[in-house]
């Protein structure tokens, strides 16, 4: 994996006009449980993506969703989210936060935690080698683009991707710094919208009724993620399916809720599209 990385806007054609369902997976740390029982409920009715853009934790679940969209492939992804640990992804050492600290060196941790878990469950090595096209959204250090990348690494840039900003190390790609996606597109539907799909399913990971402000909601802005839902804008040439997200007002750097959001998710998307089933073809956007 010690290749040298390409940067690869969205513009720059790498997926195919033929591809015409895209699905947006939102970054937002532990929330990204949510996805799962999204992405089962979407499994389970036979919506299959021809294209998956992911933001932070989402272009992880959509690392491991491309690699086997299938019930088994869901089950694999749910294991993953029920093994995972806080103290693994955010190793707290305080020795090491005070030498980062005191060095001025910009971020907390160390990255191995999640470079580990990342590529203990990474089933391709390069991005163009997974089944479902997958590309992966970061930020460039310094201008706040937001930038796609394509073709490459694959655990480089999920790495870059996941890289949240004073909480890990910025990550360079093809000697470009780049951290968390979720700073310039958390919801990554502008650039998914660049590939001319007809139909999108937005996989977010926060509920349509904000939570009311607490501290935790200050972290995520802290760390450069956003407090509250991104709105999404009318499209009239292509049909896009925001999937609700159950609620969460809780430490999202914790594990600990995730099959309540799993289950929760799974739920509320298999009556969203029970309504979707119910609505003539037509009159959806």
């Amino acid at each position: 994996m010690g290749q040298r990385e390409e940067v690869i806007d969205l513009r720059d054609g790498a997926v195919s006009p033929a591809e015409r369902t895209a699905f947006v997976l939102a970054g937002g740390a532990t929330r990204g449980a949510i996805q799962v029982g999204m992405l089962r409920a979407l499994t389970d009715r036979g919506i299959a993506p021809d294209v998956v853009v992911g933001t932070s934790v989402g272009a992880m679940n959509g690392a491991v969703f491309v690699a086997d969209a299938t019930p088994d492939g869901i089950d694999h992804l749910d294991d993953l989210w029920g093994l995972a640990r806080t103290t693994r992804i955010f190793p707290i050492a305080p020795r090491s936060i005070v030498g980062n600290l005191r060095e001025r060196r910009g971020y907390l941790f160390p990255n191995h935690g999640i470079r580990d878990w990342i590529e203990t469950h990474l089933s391709h090595d390069r991005l163009e080698d997974f089944p479902i096209p997958l590309h992966v959204v970061a930020t460039e250090v310094g201008t706040g683009r937001a930038v796609m990348l394509s073709r490459g690494d694959a655990l480089t840039a999920l790495l870059a991707s996941t890289a949240i900003p004073g909480v890990f190390p910025p990550v360079s790609v093809d000697g470009t710094l780049l951290y968390d996606g979720g700073v310039s597109a958390d919801v990554p539907l502008p650039q998914a919208l660049e590939l001319s799909p007809t139909t999108v399913f937005v996989l977010s990971t926060m509920a349509d009724q904000a939570p009311r402000p607490n501290a935790w909601m200050l972290l995520d802005r802290v760390f450069g993620r956003p407090g509250d839902k991104q709105e999404i804008p009318p499209h009239p040439d292509v049909t896009v399916h925001r999937l609700p997200a159950p609620p969460f007002a809780g430490n999202p750097y914790s594990f600990r809720e995730s099959r309540r959001l799993t289950d929760e998710a799974h739920a509320l998307a298999h009556a969203h599209l029970d309504r979707l089933d119910d609505v003539p073809a037509a009159s959806l956007g």
